[in-house]
């Protein structure tokens, strides 16, 4: 059963003043500020030109977590599967791990696993800190110091935050917006922000309960993280979710003791509300991928794939692209967002790999010295993979004409090839092309555009660019247009 009463605890830790400063002075405030400012104009000029109106304020908001996530988790904090043994470049391998209760270092107890090299013998070990102090220093972990360091950032920021556990074994943060007034998830180790149904959708997790604690309540959130309310209370067992109660109950009453009058009653008043939206089932709004944190054999042993994983996203058309008899979707690169035309505030999507059918071996790269972002693989020794699937069949209409800006960047040995394909029609392969047009696939109701990126294994990983732009820029290196009619 988790220890609500540590969590607590835990948390109340944050409102030091001394290590909120720690932790500001970390944060790249001002580029994160420019970047989410530039995003933001770029969308208002957008909608002067389409005509439609956008929530300014709460758009901007949104840039900022995405682009504070991104610092977080791309520059920031590093993931720890296992310690790696330097002198023979291999991954070492776990033996046991004993608790310590307390030192010099750190004051609280905190477990500590330790690895043995296969080939030379060396241990090293890994300390799973609990104290927010080391892991500053540290900078690494695995969910529960992410998550832990992250909810303390965003407190030193001046917004409201909860740690959020979950029992199945997750940890991440949620984080208070004032203009939507509701609690926003936020997962630093997948780069997410309000995607709460990826666990159950995506990882496939039976969830059961999530706790969520701050500095003036503890909370019972499991029902935001389900669409499906009725598995998920046939999965609670009753003896347990008696003791949460009663320990949250016990915790909120410790909180409040120390809270105003009016400050209670505030709280309370939040409480009652929130409780209201939780009785709400949250309904799926697309498709969601598997875990991403972690190496794929420590994902797999913890079956956090997740069904979705493998074949990832689908675009579909929506209803006014089934009118308009376009579908079209655009990625840029130095914003990291899709834009879907014609959808205003709904028609942003965060995060080039949380829209891709399939990717494989394949980062996005931002260069601070030339100021330039774009894709490219990951391991020299092998090519990356990425690919787009589109699927008109629910909505009984066809492709008649495809059109694809795909700015690549090659150099030396460096290859980008296309192949375009759709179940019972001939694949199209190209190398570097910039743009393609074509109705080959007149009468196809799926499409899916796949990138393979450096297929000469010796070529240097920045040989073989996708998207390259500058980080000021507002182009839009990638345009998948699907021109439709009906069957």
């Amino acid at each position: 059963m988790a220890d609500l009463n540590w969590m607590a605890n835990m948390v109340l830790t944050y409102e030091d003043k001394e290590l909120q400063s720690k932790a500001l002075s970390a944060v790249p405030i001002r580029e994160i500020t420019e970047k989410a400012s530039r995003q933001l104009r770029d969308q208002q000029r957008e909608a002067r030109d389409l005509k439609r109106n956008i929530e300014e304020s709460e758009l901007y908001e949104r840039f900022y977590l995405n682009e504070l996530v991104s610092w977080f988790k791309n520059e920031y904090f590093t993931w720890v599967d296992v310690r790696n043994c330097k002198d023979c470049n291999i991954d070492m391998v776990f033996i046991r791990k004993y608790n310590k209760f307390g030192t010099t270092k750190s004051p609280h107890p905190y477990t500590v696993e330790v690895y043995e090299c296969s080939m030379c013998g060396l241990n090293a070990e890994f300390p799973r800190y609990n104290d927010a102090h080391m892991l500053l220093i540290t900078k690494e972990g695995r969910c529960s110091e992410w998550a832990q360091v992250f909810t303390l950032i965003v407190r030193a920021l001046g917004w409201r935050a909860r740690y959020v556990y979950d029992v199945t074994d997750h940890e991440w943060t949620e984080v208070w917006s004032a203009l939507s007034k509701r609690w926003i998830h936020v997962d630093p180790c997948e780069g997410l922000v309000d995607s709460p149904l990826v666990y159950e959708l995506g990882w496939g997790k039976e969830l059961t309960f999530v706790l969520a604690v701050s500095c003036d309540d503890v909370q019972d959130v499991t029902w935001r993280y389900s669409s499906n309310h009725k598995s998920l209370l046939a999965r609670r067992l009753p003896h347990l979710e008696k003791k949460y109660l009663n320990s949250i109950l016990e915790i909120r009453k410790r909180l409040l003791a120390n809270k105003s009058p009016n400050k209670r009653l505030y709280i309370l008043k939040e409480v009652i509300s929130e409780l209201a939206e939780l009785m709400i089932e949250p309904k799926a709004n697309g498709q969601y991928l598997g875990r991403i944190s972690g190496s794929q054999a420590w994902r797999e042993a913890r079956s956090e794939l997740g069904a979705q994983s493998r074949k990832g996203y689908v675009w579909c058309p929506l209803k006014n692209e089934v009118e308009q008899m376009e579908l079209v979707v655009r990625y840029c690169t130095s914003k990291d967002i899709y834009v879907r035309d014609e959808r205003g505030d709904e028609g942003i999507f965060f995060g080039w790999n949380n829209y891709t059918f399939n990717s494989s071996n394949i980062f996005r790269k931002e260069e601070k010295d030339w100021k330039m972002a774009y894709l490219a693989k990951k391991d020299e020794n092998r090519n990356g993979i990425i690919s787009w699937k589109f699927d008109l069949s629910e909505s009984r209409m066809l492709i008649k004409t495809v059109k694809i800006k795909c700015h690549c960047f090659v150099i030396n040995e460096g290859t980008v090839r296309i192949e375009l394909e759709s179940d019972g029609f001939p694949m199209i392969k190209m190398e570097n092309v910039d743009y393609f047009e074509s109705s080959t696939f007149e009468n196809c109701s799926t499409f899916t555009m796949t990138a393979y990126l450096g297929d000469d294994l010796k070529s240097n990983w920045q040989h073989s660019q996708l998207f390259r732009q500058p980080l000021d820029s507002l182009e839009f290196p990638l345009i998948i247009k699907l021109i439709l009619k009906p069957q």
